[in-house]
């Protein structure tokens, strides 16, 4: 029997696949390719920064047929996947929640890997879909890095040429925390005492 929690996921899962499964698919007449290989660009920077060494995992929630219609994974099959709609706090909500649920259940990813130094991941060999997109915290100069979970589809509509693009790119809305090891160790040494924290320190700037 499905807990509330479960049917609430359920039902925003079913309200945002409608959505990318219907608004796009009429505005072009070509149809989608199941079979299509296709790929998946991470760009990952804080302005000028790249923020190397930042791990990210995908994992495959529904797979899409032609007409643009999402169908289920198995391991996703106690949520409704047929969804319309578009609503930006319903998106990350699920997105949360769906984090939750790999993690419990130890979902193996699609595809993972980290960014490179020019703060850029490349996935290759993904399929079309709808895809959950993770990032782990990355420390670079002095600041840890947190991505905000997402979720895509692949492809996505190029509005211009009215075709399907298999070759997805996204930058992922961060925020960030000043590294608290630095500062410890500074009044470790100072003090000759552990410090205590009543607060937790104040996110950067979110993108």
């Amino acid at each position: 029997m499905m807990t509330k929690a479960k049917r609430f996921l359920a039902l925003l899962l079913m309200l945002i696949i409608l959505f990318c499964a219907s608004a796009k698919v009429f505005a072009v007449s070509e149809k989608i390719d199941p079979e299509r290989e296709s790929s998946l660009e991470i760009i990952f920077r804080e302005g000028e920064k790249n923020l190397s060494g930042a791990e990210f995992s995908v994992y495959l929630i529904a797979n899409i047929t032609e007409n643009g219609e999402f169908v289920v994974t198995e391991e996703f099959s106690d949520f409704n996947v047929n969804i319309t709609g578009k609503n930006d706090e319903a998106w990350r909500e699920l997105a949360s929640a769906l984090e939750g649920f790999v993690y419990q259940n130890g979902s193996v990813p699609a595809a993972k890997g980290k960014t490179d130094s020019e703060g850029i991941l490349a996935l290759e060999g993904l399929k079309p879909g709808l895809y959950l997109v993770v990032g782990n915290p990355v420390s670079v100069d002095g600041y840890t890095y947190f991505a905000e979970t997402a979720i895509i589809q692949i492809p996505v509509l190029d509005n211009e040429k009215k075709v399907w693009n298999y070759d997805v790119s996204i930058k992922p809305k961060h925020s960030f925390v000043p590294d608290l090891e630095p500062v410890v160790a500074a009044m470790r040494e100072k003090l000759g005492v552990e410090p205590t924290y009543g607060t937790t320190p104040p996110l950067g700037r979110e993108y």
